[in-house]
């Protein structure tokens, strides 16, 4: 699998995307039939992280969506049915006991503040509310390295472009390397450059191997639980890498080894 271009990447991120909410959904249906929230004509669903919105017309099909995340992205105004909130989930600006649904696909790791989350996910959900929360592994995270070094070629040689672009064209050139060895920010740039060479972690962790360790699927149940959710059921979706650089083609899951898990969670109450 060779790397992207960005049009690729968005294409290939969008059939990942794609395969993951018709899976996910396929495994949250019979536990919204099995219960009291089957009753309803339309149940109520929350999708915070939302982003682009790629995920809600297919929510938006099981029930009433509203969606929310910290920034608005244009292509949810094209979005018939859906009610958007702006803001930080662990200050939600919503009622107490509104949802029977509450969805995120690689979100959690993005959270500051899991517990503040987690309580007021746990404070806008019904007590029969479902929680489906789709997140990545350990497996997802190695598969990222390539991708990682690949996304900083890209910015190392647009900032060399920009540079050309601002002082003009250089005849020689290594006065280009000179011009960027003879900035007043060299030791910094050093300093930053080298550490890219080493494995960057994801969402908000400190380190790659902290980032590791917590994205064993044994490290997302011992979260789930200390936060007080009972788990329900775990799910493999998927194995594939990173958009940038897939390494590998998008497939089913080969004994538990996957890149992302669907976990089905209710509050423990």
């Amino acid at each position: 699998m060779l790397p992207k271009t960005l049009l690729g990447e968005e294409k290939h991120r969008q059939y990942k995307r794609e395969l993951e909410i018709s899976i996910s959904l396929s495994i949250i249906k019979p536990f919204l039939n099995n219960t009291d929230i089957a009753r309803k004509s339309k149940i109520s669903i929350l999708e915070f992280g939302s982003g682009n919105g790629f995920q809600l017309p297919h929510l938006n099909k099981i029930g009433d969506v509203i969606a929310s995340d910290i920034y608005f992205d244009n292509n949810i105004k094209e979005m018939k049915d859906i009610y958007f909130i702006k803001c930080d989930i662990a200050n939600a600006p919503l009622k107490d006991n509104l949802f029977d649904l509450i969805y995120s696909n690689h979100v959690i790791e993005h959270l500051k503040n899991l517990q503040d989350a987690f309580s007021e996910l746990k404070r806008i959900g019904k007590s029969n509310c479902i929680y489906a929360f789709a997140v990545p592994t350990n497996i997802w995270l190695l598969l990222s390295i390539p991708a990682q070094y690949i996304v900083h070629i890209r910015t190392l040689i647009k900032k060399i472009l920009l540079r050309i672009i601002r002082n003009g064209l250089y005849d020689n050139k290594y006065n280009i390397i000179n011009s960027i060895a003879n900035s007043n920010n060299t030791k910094k740039t050093f300093i930053h450059y080298l550490s890219k060479l080493f494995p960057q972690a994801h969402g908000e962790y400190n380190s790659f191997f902290a980032c590791y360790k917590n994205f064993r699927i044994k490290n997302w149940i011992n979260t789930f639980k200390i936060n007080g959710f009972n788990i329900i059921t775990k799910f493999p979706l998927l194995l594939y890498g990173p958009s940038e650089w897939p390494l590998i083609p998008t497939m089913k899951p080969h004994n538990n080894i996957c890149s992302s898990v669907l976990f089905i969670l209710k509050n423990k109450i």
